[in-house]
């Protein structure tokens, strides 16, 4: 199926629709990205764990974006579930 929509799963086109985003929005997902890159076999859950301990400020639905995943699989992942400091009101 992903042959008659034109991808090349091989050389890692996702033929699971993506969510539309911005080209500015693009941009800052692709820079943090080649930020930090995922790593010869790594899963894409280790990759949003390893982006979002980089960048605290990650949301689940933009780690799901660049790694390629759904955003509610990203989302239960116990990276994502932790309050920053900042964002809690002890």
């Amino acid at each position: 199926m992903a042959a008659l929509m034109g991808l090349d799963v091989a050389a890692g086109e996702n033929p699971v629709a993506s969510p539309t985003v911005s080209a500015q929005d693009q941009a800052r997902l692709d820079e943090i990205a080649a930020l930090m890159p995922q790593r010869p076999r790594q899963s894409k859950a280790a990759w949003a764990d390893a982006l979002k301990a980089a960048r605290p400020d990650l949301s689940a639905a933009d780690a799901a974006i660049i790694v390629g995943a759904i955003k509610g699989d990203i989302a239960k992942r116990a990276a994502f579930q932790v309050v920053p400091a900042q964002l809690r009101n002890d």
